[in-house]
């Protein structure tokens, strides 16, 4: 029965990486896998929304390659239906003649698999963690392992190594978004929507100075487990960078270099709900970043593949310059 399951399972995913890559338009092109007919026209309409962002870019998705971990089965109703939950890692290789880009995501899914006679197939596919629209009540989904708090530690090391303050090095930050783009450092907490959680981690590991311990300001305790509002609200992460001294506003996506962040207003109400930072480019000069919710690695930046993606999208960029406490 197990076996099954799991066969079932990697069906799937071959056929839906399959459906990436290829050029046929055919909306029966899934026909064969093994999924229901409703969430099997959701399925091709993410096909049809993966390949057009590709082509938008200038690239062509040449290969989709996908490992899958099944994390836990359970078995229901007389073993008639499975819940299953699963870890995919996918790396999405585009090429446009002669560059090539790699892009990485983490998935995590939470399946229901209904048996018809010898048969699975797949009902529903629910994307744990998929929250790139940050809400007002973005909540702590996994609390941090019990740590002493890093908050002067960390500082005096600095100090001991530099003989100063470090100040931000965007060269340091792009190493730990590369460093925890997969996966969470169990010394913060996860948060429903964790892009501004996870790029306050990368500033901070970069160098840049906790402000005053208040409700305004940009600060987190491990020791006590908490974190101000601005570590974890993309908009309000936003107005605290901004309200430091030399951070800039960029105007165009051409003039951000690594380290760079990009903020998402997906609504165009001026209020930022998700945020990404810049760690590499692909052949054209357009950033790719690294973020978390979905967790992605070099993804390029105008999320045009995203569900929630828009025409009223605005992109806001900031640029902290090296040495910035």
């Amino acid at each position: 029965m197990v076996e099954a399951i799991l066969h079932a399972v990697q069906t799937w995913f071959a056929a839906r990486n399959q459906a990436w890559v290829s050029l046929d338009k055919d909306s029966n092109l899934l026909r064969n896998a093994p999924v229901a007919t409703e969430l099997g026209r959701k399925a091709w309409q993410e096909v049809r929304r993966m390949r057009s962002a590709t082509l938008h870019d200038g690239m062509r998705l040449a290969r989709a390659h996908t490992c899958v971990a099944v994390l836990d089965v359970q078995f229901k109703e007389n073993r008639r239906l499975a819940k299953v939950l699963a870890n995919e890692l996918v790396y999405l290789t585009k090429v446009s003649t002669p560059a090539m880009t790699v892009e990485a995501r983490q998935l995590e899914h939470e399946m229901t698999w209904q048996r018809n006679h010898q048969h699975w197939q797949l009902k529903e596919d629910h994307l744990l963690g998929l929250q790139e629209d940050c809400k007002m009540n973005n909540r702590i989904i996994k609390p941090a392992v019990h740590c002493v708090s890093m908050r002067d530690d960390i500082v005096n090391i600095r100090q001991w190594y530099t003989g100063k303050q470090m100040g931000y090095s965007r060269l340091l930050a792009v190493r730990y978004a590369d460093l925890w783009w997969q996966k969470q450092n169990p010394l913060y907490a996860q948060y429903e929507n964790d892009s501004a959680n996870y790029v306050s981690q990368c500033l901070f590991a970069a160098g840049l100075g906790m402000s005053e311990k208040n409700s305004h300001g940009w600060w987190m305790d491990t020791a006590r487990q908490e974190y101000a509002p601005a570590w974890t609200m993309p908009h309000l992460l936003y107005h605290s960078l901004l309200s430091r001294k030399n951070v800039i506003r960029l105007e165009k996506s051409r003039q951000c270099i690594v380290g760079d962040l990009v903020f998402y207003d997906w609504h165009g109400n001026h209020r930022p709900s998700h945020v990404a930072i810049v760690t590499d480019f692909d052949h054209q000069g357009r950033p790719l970043v690294n973020s978390h919710s979905m967790h992605v690695q070099y993804r390029p930046y105008r999320y045009l593949d995203s569900p929630i993606y828009s025409d009223r999208v605005q992109y806001l960029f900031l640029r902290i310059p090296d040495g910035t406490v």
